[in-house]
């Protein structure tokens, strides 16, 4: 597809209590624009993007009492990648004309688990398994899920045979929430990012965001 063509996008929000949300979005330098409320609850809109990485946020007039009839930007509660800044943009990726939610095809369906008193279960964290004092290999950096991988063997050498990672969900600062409940933390894996010279490029960990 011609990066001059453009496609039309559907947004929406969920929010059936609020009298006027708008959409704000990078495609206009964030001038605001009207969304309609349909009877389900959700405010929708219809944008023409070009193929590429966006960003947007939601203008939500408040009817909570400590910001009533304020008008608040809100974060997408469904984006998959949130920027990885104070602004906390919600990521909008276009391919072929398309909304690409994830890009990574499942694979290895066909292969069994171990049966419940074989299974040797190992709950990690990745914000703390990898990097940092006494980890191997200077290259890695602490809490990245590239370098999990590298040490898989290492976790079967011991006899796991199988992981259960604990919340890989976006939240502001060093703590551990879930906020964004559907974005991979910025830290341990992030969306494509634009260079200074304007082009696309692949962070080392975007498998949902690969080419």
């Amino acid at each position: 597809m011609s990066d001059n063509t453009l496609s039309e996008i559907e947004l929406c929000l969920l929010a059936p209590y609020n009298d006027e949300v708008k959409l704000k979005g990078s495609w206009n330098n964030w001038d605001v624009q009207p969304m309609t409320r349909g009877e389900d609850g959700w405010w929708r809109t219809r944008v023409k993007l070009p193929d590429g990485l966006h960003w947007y946020k939601f203008a939500v007039k408040s009817k909570s009492y400590f910001a009533l009839d304020q008008w608040r930007d809100v974060f997408d509660p469904y984006a998959v990648a949130i920027s990885d800044d104070d602004q906390e943009r919600s990521v909008l990726w276009v391919k072929d004309g398309k909304r690409i939610w994830v890009d990574y095809q499942w694979r290895h369906d066909e292969q069994p688990l171990p049966t419940n008193e074989q299974l040797v279960i190992y709950e990690l964290h990745v914000g703390d398994f990898s990097g940092g004092k006494g980890d191997e290999g200077a290259h890695r950096l602490k809490g990245k899920l590239s370098d999990v991988t590298e040490k898989l063997d290492y976790l079967r050498d011991l006899g796991i045979n199988a992981l259960e990672l604990m919340p890989v969900k976006e939240f502001p600062g060093k703590s551990w929430d879930t906020v964004f409940a559907a974005s991979l933390p910025s830290t341990a894996a992030t969306a494509r990012r634009k260079t200074s010279a304007g082009s696309w490029t692949n962070a080392t960990d975007a498998g949902f965001a690969s080419s």
